[in-house]
């Protein structure tokens, strides 16, 4: 399924990297082995083992107990040896976050490791998803920290009483939100009762999209830094000049590291789809996209814009850099490559991956001119 034959263009506008890669059909090389079988987040991070040396980390948001690590070569090749980092809470006990979809290096270069804070395909709420926490590698290998648990996705507590009062994008939003939720609910309910049968309530569900955090990226902002969250699903649907409707996807801002709370809305136009991936380098925020509910085929794609856009209350209107290959989850860039991970399928049964993780990764070739 996976070669490496993949021809890429490369080149570099101002200070940020500009990745061009070879469209929707591009193939990526295996990454890894069982358990790793279905990745949703990388970020590049100093090796826990190893300081001086630079190591990819993943999640796999079938994996709800650790993360994985890749070391990485000198010219950016990702080494063999895949290795485990188990969570544990700052007392010693074992740490559990489910269906993670994001990893944040925080300005204290801790890593915040965020569920999506969404449902399973039956609309059924689950607790271990409205988790992220702030944690930070020893040499043993074991990352420990501060376990944050979000109560239900609610207006009056994803969003402070400011903006809910004050914010007119921000209440609008939000009324969208808790009308998806409500929605959810209702499924969730029809399916525990036995009012409908699983194939139903996960179509229903399907068609809802409720509240789906799937990327999250922390902008210098003048003297400080913001983190914002960037929402697979909902999306926004708003008029343009009477032309239709254009579909944005959703980023909130979270002031408080240690709260899952939100004080800013801005929006961005990603073709109609949502957010799986966010990362910031070189003054520039990138974006993977990807269709907002489950369906097969395109919509994955590589965007960027400049930081300074990221500004509450505005839509943002990137540039879209090429397509990237279906079930494209995680982006992690650095001076020289850009690593993107391709989420496999699990067989547990087997103990085994039927399809492999896939890793797809971006050179800068300094041999080719821009366009």
């Amino acid at each position: 399924m996976f070669n490496n034959t993949t021809m890429y263009r490369c080149t570099r506008i101002g200070a940020a990297l500009v990745l061009w890669v070879a469209g929707p059909n591009t193939h990526a090389v295996p990454l890894g082995h069982f358990p790793l079988c279905e990745p949703s987040a990388a970020r590049l991070i100093e090796c826990p083992d190893d300081p001086s040396r630079r190591c990819l980390l993943i999640a796999d948001n079938e994996i709800r107990d650790r993360l994985f690590f890749f070391q990485l070569g000198q010219a950016g090749s990702v080494l063999g040896g895949q290795r485990e980092l188990a969570l544990v809470k700052s007392n010693g006990d074992a740490m559990v976050i489910s269906d993670v979809e994001a990893l944040v290096r925080s300005d204290d270069d801790r890593i915040v490791v965020f569920g999506s804070h969404s449902r399973n395909n039956k609309c059924q709420k689950r607790k271990n998803r409205r988790r992220f926490a702030q944690l930070s590698p020893d040499a043993a290998g074991v990352w420990s920290g501060q376990r944050n648990q979000s109560s239900s996705i609610r207006c009056k507590r994803l969003f402070n009483r400011q903006v809910r009062r004050d914010d007119f994008l921000a209440v609008r939003i939000c009324r969208l939100i808790q009308l998806k939720e409500d929605l959810a609910d209702a499924v969730e309910q029809a399916f525990e009762r036995g009012t409908i049968p699983a194939p139903a309530a996960e179509d229903l569900c399907n068609e809802i999209t409720p509240y789906n955090a799937e990327g999250a990226v922390v902008v210098p902002s003048g003297s400080r830094s913001n983190l914002w969250v960037g929402l697979r699903s909902p999306l926004w649907p708003d008029a343009i000049d009477g032309a239709g409707v254009r579909r944005y996807a959703i980023l909130l801002r979270q002031p408080e590291r240690d709260r899952y709370r939100f004080d800013a809305v801005a929006l961005i136009d990603l073709g109609g789809h949502g957010v799986r991936e966010l990362e910031f380098h070189d003054d520039t925020v990138w974006v993977i996209s990807g269709p907002a509910g489950d369906v097969v085929g395109g919509g994955f794609a590589l965007w960027r814009f400049p930081a300074g856009a990221l500004v509450p209350g505005t839509a943002i209107h990137p540039i879209r850099v090429d397509a990237l290959p279906a079930s494209a989850e995680g982006l992690a860039i650095s001076g020289a490559n850009a690593y993107v991970v391709i989420d496999g399928v699990a067989d547990q049964a087997h103990h085994r991956c039927s399809t492999p993780a896939g890793l797809l990764i971006l050179p800068q070739s300094a041999g080719l001119q821009p366009p």
